[in-house]
């Protein structure tokens, strides 16, 4: 039996993805990147070469926010801040965990300085 189903080759905007550092299963049937960054938004596509032809998948857009971008527009800024603190005094007066920023299980004040730690980082790396 043969179990060679073809040749894969995953792309991001049309340009062929590279093996090696972040980004792994670039000829194979899946594709994983790690440690994700805003750079790696774009649309994904896959190339597979068999011997009745090949074949191009379509596109799936990928989007990557910003870990302190609340409200996921594309732009770290003030908003955001309001935006956690409104999650958090939610999280405080409902009892639920959204603005649980560190992910330790529960919302408390660590979240909001975590938070701000990332949102500061976010803003001096342009992302």
């Amino acid at each position: 039996m043969n179990t060679n189903l073809g040749l894969y080759q995953w792309r991001r905007n049309g340009q062929p993805l590279v093996e090696g550092g972040r980004v792994f299963g670039s000829t194979s049937a899946n594709l994983t990147i790690v440690n994700i960054v805003h750079g790696d938004a774009g649309q994904y596509d896959v190339v597979v070469t068999a011997p009745c032809g090949t074949v191009e998948s379509f596109p799936a857009v990928v989007t990557v926010y910003c870990r302190s971008d609340i409200n996921q527009n594309a732009d770290v800024s003030s908003a955001d801040i309001i935006a956690y603190l409104s999650l958090w005094f939610g999280d405080i007066a409902n009892g639920t965990a959204l603005a649980d920023f560190n992910s330790v299980g529960g919302t408390t004040s660590a979240d909001i300085t975590a938070f701000l730690a990332a949102w500061f980082a976010d803003l001096e790396s342009g992302c």
